[in-house]
């Protein structure tokens, strides 16, 4: 994945579960997402089909323990 990319919120959560993180939805508010994985927490916004944009993607990523050129 080329580092400069955006990419839209499902396809984001589809690469995050690939690597072992669990999503839970109706934990966060209104249209918000719980990622998890081991003991770290994300919470990841999840707005119809808007791109994220590269640095959220690192600041989630980095909450959870990976690398986003991981993904």
């Amino acid at each position: 994945m080329s580092l400069y990319a955006t990419m839209k919120t499902k396809q984001f959560l589809r690469k995050l579960r690939r690597r072992g993180v669990s999503i839970t939805t109706g934990r966060g508010k209104g249209t918000h997402l719980l990622a998890r994985r081991g003991r770290r927490m994300a919470i990841i916004k999840f707005h119809g089909g808007k791109d994220l944009s590269k640095v959220y993607m690192q600041l989630v990523c980095k909450q959870l323990g990976l690398k986003l050129e991981e993904l």
